[in-house]
């Protein structure tokens, strides 16, 4: 492999992590309802103090500006009460010992209010107190796992955006954003990224130096997330479906320069009689684009059957190959929904996890019992409900739930474990030994399962759970060690229940061994609606199908034996295509008038016919400098002397291209713009024409030195 093809690979590679990692939903709901009542609250009490409304994104400074205002500090003090936002207040117009007393008496005032805490936090970090914004992202850490979650990527999505907004004028508070944006979101590697990005593109050195330390984060993101996997392999298919379609358009549009005057001929000779042959030319080209209105690919179907019997050999070679591509374009809407079946934000894997790593929400357990009644029978969507359900404390729904989904998957893992996180909630000692018991049983090397059976026989006499818990500690050492000393930071000797067992996590091994392929007849019903130029996929390939054999028929019965000799002529003189209606003998009627005009004087015809020749070689030179410009490689292939080499060149210029294009329409966990300026991408594509513009200079220079010394030697 040469260095150029490394180099390549690898930059393709970097792209890849870059614009696909991780999976593309949108964000959750868990603690949005929180934050809204805070909201109201917070609003309510800077009402009272007579904080203008526009003054909101700077209480801290309005609150300092009037800190001299008697009537100020009579309206605070006629709010004193248990309000964080009082205390909080109070720390603003404070100093020294005073400002941190409030400040830390806000955030243990707000520390059963997530809503609130958020709030404080955000006013925290954008007054500069980063040390109590710490403080309550850990009563906000603590509080989410309380309820039996593991992130809030709300949360996580809020800070990106509001470090964005800050980014410009404060870089320090913008970087501290995206190092916390971690801590309520692992499943995203974008914090790194943005940190880097602060003061992009003055600052290069920040994006450089952290980008290893991205793509290394990205790689281990890829390693453990069934979602980021997913993902890689849709935006991939997504990549290579964009670049084969803009490389069959690139095909197309050499073609179309090259034959669609001489295509297009029968048309003009037969709605045009009498005009001039440009008139006629130019009146057929529109009346064929025109057709553009009704769909991309049926115009370009039709420009194949009328172009082909005008090609080389090889040039029709690269037609059949650009309409088979056409003739497999239907089927992509299947590709595409079959690939994204596990990144959709209301496929039963993506409820599946959320409903493990979040905490109970309204919004999701409705989105859960919605998406149970489009897919009746589904386990995961039921498992979903079921976990949903026990976050809620409705251990009614969580059993009735759960036996569903032991029902439909009875030696499911995931289900086991669940029914057995039921069994303990319930405190239901037997069930606890069967459901664990039996996940061990299939999986010996279920470290949950293990750690999880040992607290049923936590109050056994005759068997020591601790000896157990050790061997769930020798199975997976991380996860055990991690849970026991997360509840010992947070929790210590009143651990709630939900945080006594190990919530298992849904692995990529679970997802593509029992998720993935769980229900192909969904890809059927998600194409549904899918209209193809008002056509059904099914019917839309059929169609193609046979326009394929028709092309292909024709072209070994009368295309491929050059018939176009029999009934297609060129003008001696001009070039001009000329058939058996429309000739003068020999030349077109255009150069017979001139012939007439000059009672066919054969020095006026010979300097006729090479003026005629000098610019059809001046113009093919332009009309190649152009097209190489536009689309690089695309005026080799245009010159038509080799075809495969400019084929490959056009097809690097399609991938550049539609990399390009995935950048710009990539979404994730966060919209577009917070993770990718799309506006970055112009100039990827401007440098790669302009390096193409200066090469297409030096090739037209060439070209135009060599026609003047042949000139000169003619002379």
């Amino acid at each position: 492999m040469t260095g150029r093809i490394r180099a390549f690979v690898l930059l393709t590679a970097v792209a890849a992590l870059v614009f696909v990692t991780p999976t593309a939903a949108r964000a959750s709901q868990f603690l949005s309802a929180e934050i809204e009542a805070a909201l109201s609250k917070r609003d309510d009490f800077l009402k009272k103090l007579d904080v203008p409304t526009g003054k909101l994104p700077f209480i801290e400074q309005w609150l300092q500006k009037n800190a001299g205002d008697g009537g100020f500090k009579g309206r605070l003090e006629a709010l004193r009460g248990g309000s964080p936002w009082y205390r909080y207040a109070n720390g603003v117009i404070s100093e020294g010992d005073g400002r941190e007393r409030f400040f830390g008496e806000a955030v243990k005032t707000a520390a059963a209010d997530p809503g609130t805490l958020w709030l404080l936090a955000l006013e925290f970090i954008r007054g500069g107190h980063t040390q109590y914004a710490d403080e309550c992202f850990d009563a906000l850490e603590m509080y989410i796992l309380a309820v039996g979650g593991s992130s809030a990527p709300l949360l996580s999505q809020q800070l990106i955006l509001f470090g964005n907004t800050i980014a410009a004028s404060d870089s320090a508070a913008a970087e501290y954003c995206y190092t916390a944006s971690k801590r309520f979101d692992k499943n995203q590697c974008w914090w790194l990224y943005r940190k880097g990005a602060v003061g992009f593109p003055d600052n290069t050195g920040n994006m450089l130096a952290a980008f290893p330390d991205f793509i290394a984060e990205a790689l281990g993101l890829l390693a453990t997330s069934w979602r980021a996997q997913t993902a890689l392999i849709y935006w991939a298919y997504r990549f290579f479906a964009a670049t084969l379609f803009i490389f069959v358009c690139a095909l197309f549009a050499v073609f179309i320069v090259k034959y669609l005057p001489r295509g297009v001929h029968p048309i003009g000779d037969t709605l045009f009689v009498g005009a001039s042959p440009n008139i006629r030319t130019a009146a057929s080209v529109v009346i064929l684009l025109a057709m553009l209105m009704a769909g991309v690919v049926p115009t370009l179907w039709l420009i194949a059957f009328l172009i082909c019997r005008f090609m080389n050999a090889s040039e029709k070679k690269l037609l059949i190959l650009a309409c088979a591509i056409l003739t497999l374009s239907p089927l992509g809407f299947f590709a595409d929904s079959f690939l994204s079946r596990g990144i959709r934000p209301d496929s039963p894997a993506v409820l599946l996890e959320r409903s493990i790593r979040e905490g109970y929400s309204v919004g999701l357990y409705n989105l859960v019992r919605t998406n149970l009644t489009k897919r009746p029978g589904n386990h995961a969507t039921e498992l979903a409900l079921a976990i949903c359900a026990t976050k809620s404390e409705n251990y009614g729904a969580n059993s009735d739930a759960v036996n569903k989904a032991l029902d439909l998957a009875p030696d499911d893992p995931l289900a086991l474990l669940y029914a057995g996180n039921h069994a303990f909630l319930t405190n239901d000692i037997s069930g606890m030994k069967q459901y664990y018991g039996t996940a061990l049983k299939n999986n010996p090397g279920s470290a949950e399962a293990k750690f999880n059976l040992a607290q049923a026989y936590a109050n056994d006499v005759d068997f020591t759970a601790s000896d157990m818990i050790s061997e769930a500690a020798k199975i997976n050492a991380s996860l055990v060690g991690g849970h026991m000393r997360v509840n010992a930071r947070y929790f210590q000797d009143d651990v709630p229940p939900l945080r006594r067992i190990i919530q298992p996590a849904l692995t990529p091994l679970y997802f593509w061994s029992r998720l993935f392929m769980a229900d192909p007849a969904e890809m059927i019903r998600f194409n549904e609606s899918k209209t193809y130029f008002g056509l059904s996929p099914i019917a839309a390939f059929g169609a193609s199908v046979v326009s394929m054999l028709v092309f292909l028929g024709l072209y070994s019965a009368m295309w491929k034996h050059d018939s176009k000799i029999r009934k297609y002529f060129s003008c001696r003189i001009c070039g001009r295509l000329l058939c058996r209606k429309c000739r003068k003998g020999t030349i077109c009627s255009v150069c017979y008038k001139k012939s007439i005009d000059s009672h066919n004087n054969a020095a006026t015809m010979y300097n006729l016919q090479k003026a005629y020749q000098d610019k059809a070689t001046l113009r093919r030179d332009f009309t190649r400098f152009v097209l190489g410009i536009v689309i690089p490689g695309a005026g080799t292939l245009y010159k038509g002397e080799a075809l495969f080499k400019p084929a490959i060149t056009v097809l690097i210029t399609s991938a550049v291209f539609a990399a390009c294009y995935c950048a710009i329409t990539f979404h994730s966990y966060f919209p577009s713009a917070a993770v990718v300026d799309p506006i970055y991408c112009i100039p990827v594509l401007l440098l790669y024409n302009i390096a193409a513009f200066f090469k297409q200079c030096f090739g037209l220079a060439k070209t135009m030195k060599n026609r003047a010394k042949m000139s000169i030697k003619s002379k």
